[in-house]
């Protein structure tokens, strides 16, 4: 669908989330996502345009602000395995928080964990994509209002 910042909209000079507010179709400039732990034909998740549902996660929401207004990209201070620190952005790590789905030609989909990319961020920082698997354990808000990229655990 393309929910990312202008510069890389499918839809010209204005993304699906940006019509949609100038519009006057939401009434908030944020989407949330939901993806169930235990997904099924029926039910894979939720997308909510305009809006966050308290029932899909627990606490509260902590922010991150973006260090880039093309992708909903923030920086990472560390990356822990369980309770253990891995050092691997003790120099600085850039993310792209990405649903990363789409149907191809061929019918199938793309679902992506966490990996780093083959380009570095603009800083020279590593750009890391946490994707559907990430986002699995996390209610998702992105925040156009604020530029900024909101998690809750997953209800």
């Amino acid at each position: 669908m393309g929910m990312a910042y202008p510069p890389l909209s499918y839809m010209g000079p204005y993304t699906v989330m940006q019509q949609m507010v100038n519009q006057g179709q939401l009434s908030e400039p944020i989407f949330s996502f939901y993806f169930s732990r235990k997904p099924t034909f029926q039910y894979g998740g939720e997308l909510i345009l305009g809006g966050v549902l308290d029932r899909l996660f627990i606490g509260e929401i902590s922010w991150a602000p973006l260090t880039e207004e093309t992708y909903w990209q923030i920086c990472i201070d560390e990356f822990a395995i369980g309770n253990q620190a891995t050092g691997w952005c003790s120099g600085g790590c850039q993310a792209i928080v990405d649903t990363h789905i789409f149907l191809p030609q061929d019918g199938g989909s793309c679902v992506v964990a966490i990996e780093t990319t083959y380009v570095a961020s603009r800083n020279g920082q590593p750009l890391w994509i946490l994707g559907d698997v990430f986002l699995k354990e996390y209610y998702s808000v992105f925040d156009l209002a604020n530029n900024r990229v909101g998690f809750a655990k997953s209800a």
